[in-house]
């Protein structure tokens, strides 16, 4: 039986909808964030539903070739991005099972899709983008929360020079 706060060995098998990587942990799915596909980690459990659990990475046993370092500095505080810890190659086939598998669950049509067509530019191509304010920080919510992270740059934004200095 699975306990919360418990470390579990998984290879993560794909990916979930919301980019978690998941695992088989002793039977049930395990959704691990910031786990990528092929990886064999330790999981530390968070949260344990009727049908998954939820956890993050205790130790990367074996990375997969696809995780890169992130080149952002508030990767991981800040809920803007989801993926610069891996290759926009791997990013890419995500967002093709993501399609395929929206086409067979909720469409029930298995229809394959072949390809995802990037983009020549990966920085630098948001335009337009809301920023909470609180008192004299400017920046983007921690994922899932209202704790603000105070950004001076954004890679995605064509330009995000806001420092908040007077």
């Amino acid at each position: 039986m699975l306990k919360k706060g418990g470390i579990y060995p998984a290879v993560i098998e794909g990916y979930a909808s919301g980019g978690e990587g998941v695992a088989r942990i002793d039977g049930m799915a395990g959704l691990v964030k910031g786990a990528l596909r092929g990886e064999r980690v330790e999981v530390c459990l968070e949260h344990i539903g009727h049908n998954a659990a939820w956890g993050h990475i205790e130790k990367l046993v074996e990375p997969s070739p696809a995780r890169v370092e992130p080149d952002c500095p508030y990767y991981g505080t800040c809920g803007g991005c989801q993926f610069r810890h891996m290759t926009y190659a791997e990013e890419l086939e995500f967002k093709r099972q993501k399609v395929e598998d929206c086409l067979t669950r909720i469409g029930g049509c298995s229809t394959p899709v072949s390809v995802i067509y990037g983009s020549k530019n990966t920085d630098r191509y948001r335009n337009k983008v809301q920023f909470p304010i609180v008192k004299t920080s400017i920046g983007f919510y921690a994922a899932r929360t209202h704790d603000l992270t105070d950004v001076e740059d954004c890679l995605v934004l064509v330009s995000s020079n806001f420092s908040t200095q007077t």
